[in-house]
């Protein structure tokens, strides 16, 4: 995992395979916390993605919608929509979506808006 892909607050997984929170970043390390650990920056490569899924999709804050004659599933939040489509989550049909923090980085440049992770996400 780049540092330069992520941004203060995204979700990562450590090598461990925890979740832990973004807290400080630079061009080489990244610092995540999740809430018992010291704050002791890390090689990019003790980090991983976590892979989006629909339970994520709805933990953070999105709904999903009815089926339509174009798509089996959809989810929205304040207009802000993604796909399914073969298995794989897309924005704008062209553009998909692997990971929590992608979507959370395409959710904030396109509304200046942190999407609200609950504190359970833990269990994800």
């Amino acid at each position: 995992m780049k540092a330069k892909n992520l941004r203060l607050g995204n979700l990562i997984t450590n090598k461990e395979d925890k979740i832990e929170t973004v807290f400080t970043l630079n061009d080489e390390y990244i610092n995540g916390y999740d809430g018992n650990a010291g704050l002791i920056p890390d090689d990019e490569s003790d980090y991983n993605g976590i892979k989006l899924t629909e339970k994520w999709i709805i933990e953070l804050g999105l709904k999903r919608m009815p089926e339509s004659e174009y798509t089996l599933y959809s989810y929205d939040l304040a207009g802000f929509k993604l796909w399914m489509n073969k298995g794989k989550f897309l924005f704008n049909d062209k553009i998909n979506i692997e990971y929590v923090h992608q979507l959370q980085n395409l959710f904030f440049a396109l509304t200046s808006t942190e999407l609200d992770v609950k504190d359970e996400y833990k269990h994800l």
